[in-house]
């Protein structure tokens, strides 16, 4: 109630709109830190993380006829230094009925959710989604860059639309024009998934293109596919993803394919523990820019909303492999030569913290 009460407080005072009985607003957050040990592969560091910190308020409108009004702004709060944009999250205006839910603004895209839940984690670097399912691996192709090849992402300026679910299934997708379009160029992003759970199943499928991303006539593309079966307190996943730029006039095709195998274990009503282990292979025969990586979280609920957690995390590079963690400031050590990063590094980290939802 007190959340309730803030939330329409901090809104009046920015609009002072007149609430009606039938509307909603709520403000929400997570706060996450850790202290870590990060080694980059030349030298461990001891350091205070913030691991997707954040708050938002949202609310809905009832509009009669099975029809309502939803909107969110949420946004990123780095605990470890202060400070952030507002909106820099899942920000969007929608309406939502029978018919299912469109939004306008900025979101997760339906390929980046496929899986998630299987992760050991979506906020900290123990997070397979971000450090390699979702990501083609920095150098994916020659030019290619990391933001280019990363898959785990929200698209702006965007529309989304989600089916109801049905019988368990649910259809989304979203479509992101381009605004700098010309005559020559049209990097426009499509994103479509299908994801199936009940009874105990969790099935998903996910599609992502992105046409003239690179320049004119070049973009890269990404499939990924994910089972989970959860049986008593036991549930075992298993993600597939597939990122290439065939199909599209590049000089440099080639592909990243990455497999990941989760399991997570309810040890009692307050302990909880989560571990992956993750292969991306080659994007060539004898380039050896794959990596290996595995991660583990035991987390203690104190309360509903607080938790006490450990996690360790490693990544082992091949001789050209650059895959490091996304999550926070994670860079690879240097070639005191070239003042790039290395290939062949085996980045890990170690962190205990605390987080709690409100």
């Amino acid at each position: 109630m007190k959340k309730h009460l803030i939330a329409v407080a901090v809104l009046g005072a920015l609009a002072a709109p007149a609430f009606a009985a039938d509307n909603t607003v709520t403000l929400y957050g997570h706060i996450d830190a850790g202290v870590e040990a990060f080694d980059n592969g030349a030298i461990t560091t001891t350091r205070v993380e913030s691991y997707k910190s954040r708050f938002g308020i949202k609310g809905t409108e009832e509009l009669g006829d099975g029809l309502k009004a939803l909107f969110q702004v949420e946004q990123q709060v780095d605990v470890d230094q202060g400070g952030n944009t507002l909106g820099t999250r899942n920000t969007f205006v929608g309406l939502g009925g029978d018919f299912g839910t469109v939004l306008l603004g900025r979101y997760d895209t339906p390929f980046k959710v496929v899986g998630g839940s299987l992760d050991v984690s979506g906020n900290n670097n123990a997070n397979i989604s971000e450090n390699f399912v979702n990501n083609g691996g920095g150098a994916l192709t020659q030019g290619l860059t990391a933001a280019q090849a990363n898959f785990h992402t929200r698209y702006t300026s965007s529309v989304q639309y989600w089916s109801p679910v049905m019988s368990g299934f649910q259809f989304k997708a979203a479509f992101a024009p381009d605004e700098a379009k010309s005559n020559t160029k049209n990097a426009r992003q499509l994103s479509l998934a299908g994801e199936y759970n009940a009874n105990g199943l969790y099935a998903g499928l996910g599609y992502e293109t992105r046409p003239d991303s690179l320049v004119a006539g070049a973009g890269v593309q990404g499939i990924k596919g994910a089972v989970g079966y959860t049986i008593d307190s036991t549930t075992v996943g298993v993600i597939y993803s597939k990122f290439d730029t065939d199909g599209y006039a590049t000089t440099a095709a080639t592909k990243r394919r990455v497999m990941a195998f989760t399991v997570a274990q309810k040890l009692s009503d307050s302990l909880n523990l989560r571990a992956a282990f993750v292969r991306a292979n080659e994007t060539a025969d004898n380039k050896d820019d794959g990596a290996r990586g595995l991660s583990a979280e035991l987390a203690y609920n104190l309360t509903k909303r607080t938790a006490l957690f450990a996690y360790y995390t490693r990544i082992q590079n091949g001789a050209a492999g650059k895959y490091t963690f996304l999550e926070s400031k994670s860079d690879l050590a240097l070639d005191p030569k070239t003042a790039k990063a290395m290939g062949g590094l085996t980045p890990s980290i170690f962190s205990v913290g605390v987080r709690h939802d409100f």
